[in-house]
């Protein structure tokens, strides 16, 4: 019996580029299904997604207005949002790593 090929399981939540992944299968296990696969893809996602942001608040960070003010080029700039753009960059790094060994831990591979 030949590997079943998985698609990434942001497309299988139909979140992201629907279209694009379901070109490219980036999960495989040889003794998988697809509803199993399901399963397993949702339950790590879940878990890592907990446990990213879990990591990430324990970490605290910036959560307040944070002002730069540059008097010699007589301005002020909030600098709040690129603090939360790289917050949430980081913990969809996180979580990505998670997800991925926890699909790992489960027995499927990268497609090649």
């Amino acid at each position: 019996m030949s590997p079943i090929q998985i698609l990434r399981p942001a497309c299988m939540l139909g979140i992201f580029f629907v279209a694009a992944c379901a070109q490219e299968p980036v999960w495989s296990k040889p003794s998988g299904n697809a509803e199993i696969f399901k399963q397993d893809s949702s339950a790590c996602y879940r878990g890592a997604s907990q446990q990213a942001e879990r990591q990430m608040a324990n970490r605290g960070g910036a959560t307040g207005s944070q002002i730069d003010v540059r008097t010699g080029q007589n301005r002020i700039r909030d600098t709040t949002q690129n603090a939360q753009s790289a917050h949430k960059l980081e913990e969809n790094a996180k979580r990505n790593r998670l997800y991925s060994e926890c699909m790992h831990r489960l027995g499927y591979r990268r497609a090649e």
